[in-house]
């Protein structure tokens, strides 16, 4: 049987197949082997342009080996990362700075025995807002963060390494400056340990965190042990700061409203008795505002007439003050310049008496500050010449 085919005649027989390949022969001689329909003498099915020897490449077009592609993890990248690391090195940087603060004012307290104010008050409130703060981003940031830093990742932890070690430094600088100060000072002795313990503990600290900076991930338990290492120091520092200062300030906070408003009442006494040429029956009677007012509205000073325009202030502390510094605190009325110009020849007839009231330094317990109004019992100086 002949078939025509390109213009040449090719008998069907001469057309040998492949008996039984293998799928590795296909694979092998995929671009050379050829199907052919297995009755080529049929009418085409598929129109007149269709050949029977048209190539059909066995080849799979899908890799069965090929790799699945990768879904990415949700969570923080890109700008949300480098956020949440600066983030992270500014709150540490913020918690030690509020953790020196607090240092000095707890030191000054239990080696001075002074309070420093509400200066304990703020840097404990800092340090108990910035510790949590830190340790979320930290460990956030941890949990996120890539093998290797980005560009802009490297910058941030450069910055900041930078700004850590320049605060070690200056710390450490004080370190040296207290020990020459105990070398060739006299005196001073406790103010320059204050300093001394203050920034050795600062140093340390500002180390520790400059070493945890630049760390890479690798290192993620030296991290975790800085961590705890900040959570036992602030934990310290605020039991101390509490029981100490906190404590004394609760303590003496009368004390201190007696300290600054109890020349205000006396002031107030000395215009009544110029107003009204007596002393008040009471201290209601007067005119106060502010703390001066609770000053006598709480009954923290008791008012005791005594003969003619002398009267005592009387008050409870709690603790004494010995503040050396301290000057007595002249009490000025409307009418004192006055008084005190006409009552310049004049001579205090009761000379335990006094026309102020110095509330520092004080003892512990109950005091009676015995006082005079300005202008009133008084003689005037005679001279026996005359």
């Amino acid at each position: 049987m002949l078939t025509v085919i390109m213009g040449e005649e090719i008998k069907v027989d001469d057309i040998k197949k492949p008996e039984n390949p293998s799928e590795s022969d296909l694979d092998a001689n995929s671009t050379s082997d050829l199907r052919y329909h297995s009755q080529v003498d049929q009418p085409n099915k598929y129109g007149s342009d269709f050949h029977s020897n048209v190539r059909i490449d066995l080849k799979p077009t899908t890799r069965l080996d090929a790799t699945p592609p990768v879904t990415k993890k949700p969570g923080f990248d890109g700008p949300a990362l480098v956020v949440l690391q600066w983030l992270s090195y500014a709150l540490w940087g913020g918690t030690v700075i509020a953790m020196s603060v607090l240092v000095a004012s707890v030191l000054s307290f239990y080696i001075i025995g002074n309070s420093i104010g509400d200066t304990v008050l703020y840097g404990l409130a800092a340090v108990v807002v910035l510790l949590p703060l830190s340790l979320i981003c930290d460990v956030l940031y941890l949990k996120h963060e890539p093998e290797s830093r980005t560009r802009s990742s490297s910058v941030v932890m450069t910055v900041h390494a930078v700004l850590f070690a320049l605060l070690g430094i200056g710390s450490l600088i004080t370190v040296a400056f207290s020990v020459v100060s105990l070398m060739v000072s006299s005196s001073g002795h406790e103010a320059i340990m204050v300093t001394l313990y203050s920034s050795l503990i600062i140093t340390a600290l500002f180390i520790m965190l400059f070493f945890r900076t630049i760390l890479p991930k690798k290192y993620a338990k030296i991290r975790y042990l800085f961590m705890t290492i900040m959570i036992i120091a602030v934990a310290l520092i605020c039991v101390y700061g509490v029981i100490g200062p906190i404590a004394d300030a609760q303590l003496t906070r009368n004390d201190k409203l007696i300290e600054t408003n109890l020349p205000t009442v006396s002031e107030a006494v000395s215009t009544y008795a110029s107003d009204k040429n007596q002393l008040p029956t009471t201290l209601d009677n007067l005119t106060l505002t502010g703390d001066a007012k609770k000053l006598v509205t709480d009954k923290l000073v008791t008012y005791k007439k005594d003969s003619g325009f002398n009267y005592q202030l009387c008050v409870t502390y709690k603790k004494a003050s010995t503040d050396q510094y301290a000057t007595p605190t002249p009490v000025s009325s409307s009418n004192s310049s006055s008084s005190l110009s006409s009552a310049s020849p004049m001579v205090s007839t009761s000379g335990d008496y006094s026309y102020y009231v110095t509330t520092i330094p004080h003892p512990a317990g109950d005091k009676c500050y015995k006082l005079m109004t300005y202008g009133h019992d008084v003689i005037p100086m005679t001279n026996s010449g005359y």
